[in-house]
């Protein structure tokens, strides 16, 4: 049975490429002697943000550019954060379900939670699993491992939704299903390569994919599902 939900953040709920590259570019200018495009950088998304500078720059130490990063995306976030269309619905939908929520995120505690506030998905989650939290980020499994542990549920009782190969790596490595997202900038094939059980094209598949024996039931949402 079913139990817990786990997602990530950037790209599969928090519609923030646009925010993270411009963000990116604002600190590498003047540090390198050519700036990717926007299209290079995000394809890097996901990776936590320091491994993602030092990737740009082949320097070890990128504190000075992570704070240049910081301060540029925060007087962005007003204007460019924002959660993907119903985004809040689906979570309400799943949390009328009885299902605990996590957030698994290879990005920092501060910023997970900046964005999940600004966009007004704080109160749907019962965790949080961010990079600091697990030792090891995404791809590695210790941070779905975590996620589990903290809700006290098995492998077969969860899922894992995400938008790149790192979330799917991750699952799969921890034994946990995994659904891709159509939007995802890595594009759908390679996610389903990279472990994607499947790939949906609306959040608000999932409540219907997840538990279609619960239909009408409190707001709970059920039709024919998959699991």
């Amino acid at each position: 049975m079913l139990r817990a939900v786990l997602f990530d953040l950037d790209g599969t709920l928090l519609d923030t490429g646009e925010l993270i590259a411009e963000s990116i570019l604002y600190a590498l200018r003047g540090r390198i002697s050519r700036l990717p495009t926007k299209s290079e950088v995000a394809a890097r998304i996901g990776y936590p943000l320091r491994d993602q500078l030092r990737w740009w720059t082949k320097l070890e130490d990128v504190e000075e550019l992570v704070r240049d990063y910081r301060d540029y995306s925060r007087r962005l976030q007003d204007t460019k954060l924002r959660a993907y269309p119903q985004a809040a619905e689906t979570l309400s939908t799943l949390k009328a379900c009885g299902l605990a929520i996590a957030a698994v995120t290879n990005k920092e505690r501060d910023s997970a939670l900046r964005g999940m506030r600004l966009t007004g998905l704080s109160p749907f989650f019962d965790a949080v699993i961010a990079v600091e939290d697990a030792g090891r980020p995404k791809p590695d499994p210790a941070p779905v491992i975590v996620a589990l542990d903290r809700f006290g549920v098995r492998p077969e009782e969860a899922v894992m939704i995400g938008d790149s190969p790192l979330d799917m790596e991750a699952a799969r490595a921890a034994g946990v299903c995994a659904f891709g997202v159509a939007w995802t900038a890595w594009g759908a094939a390679r996610l389903r390569e990279s472990g994607a059980d499947a790939i949906i094209a609306d959040l608000r598949e999932l409540p219907k994919l997840l538990l279609p024996e619960r239909a009408g039931e409190d707001g709970c949402v059920g039709l024919n599902g998959i699991r």
